[in-house]
């Protein structure tokens, strides 16, 4: 049974280029998972900013967060269950779950990012070159501040639990906040930059002054302001002071 869950998760997230689902096709493949050819993902649909669905062997499937399953009124785990997704929420993890429609949730996971040894020394310089560096997320607030812990950034500077829209109006309140402040080379205002994957961030990437994609995300947006970038161009930013930064966590 572990297996079978196992190839259903893999079938599902293949087809996305979200870096979550490429970390869970890895790990499927790390447990020498090979799905069986008449396995397949018909009508795959991203749904953004809660997970995937798609209809396999002629059951509609998900695989996605606590939001996808609630709307689809498919949450319902036993208090032990509930208890792991709490822990590790709390410990920094991406709680997901995968479920079948009329059978509900079938297994859940964690997926845990792994924080570049880098990272909190690019954050506290950004912090102390007075860079406003903000957190959007569509992880729960646990598991955000938890991230934000180990990277050095206040808690005042994470939000959780976003969806696309909610980055988007959020990157456009930034722009209209700091439309009276004084920039270098910006005509009186400091420039917003958004990092982000490119796959439920394209909007928030699209309304800002500079958009940096990370990854296979680059490949989704294609304005000439986008920048295709590893997370060491941050280290560039520390000469630009007249940048303010909201970077995302993957949802």
């Amino acid at each position: 049974m572990y297996n079978i869950r196992l190839e259903l998760l893999a079938v599902m997230e293949a087809p996305s280029s979200h870096p979550l689902s490429a970390a869970l096709v890895a790990a499927a493949k790390a447990e020498d998972i090979i799905p069986p050819k008449h396995l397949v993902a018909i009508e795959h649909t991203i749904l953004k900013g809660e997970g995937v669905s798609a209809f396999v062997e002629n059951k509609q499937v998900y695989v996605g967060n606590k939001r996808l399953f609630k709307r689809r009124d498919m949450y319902t785990l036993n208090p032990h269950h509930l208890a792991w997704a709490q822990k590790w929420d709390e410990e920094g993890g991406t709680v997901g779950y995968i479920g079948i429609e009329g059978q509900g949730i079938l297994a859940m996971y964690s997926v845990t990012d792994t924080i570049r040894d880098e990272s909190r020394h690019v954050v506290t310089s950004l912090i102390n070159n007075n860079i406003h560096v903000i957190m959007l997320t569509g992880d729960g607030e646990g598991a955000a501040r938890t991230i934000g812990e180990k990277i050095g950034l206040p808690i005042s500077f994470i939000q959780s639990q976003f969806l696309p829209e909610d980055k988007l109006h959020y990157v456009s309140s930034l722009k209209d906040n700091s439309s009276q402040r004084a920039g270098l080379f910006t005509n009186g205002r400091k420039l917003v930059m958004m990092i982000g994957d490119g796959v439920n961030d394209a909007p928030a990437l699209a309304v800002s002054d500079v958009g940096v994609a990370m990854g296979q995300g680059a490949a989704l947006v294609g304005r000439h302001h986008y920048i295709k970038t590893s997370y060491f161009f941050l280290s560039i930013v520390l000469t630009s002071h007249f940048f303010r930064i909201s970077g995302t966590r993957n949802e």
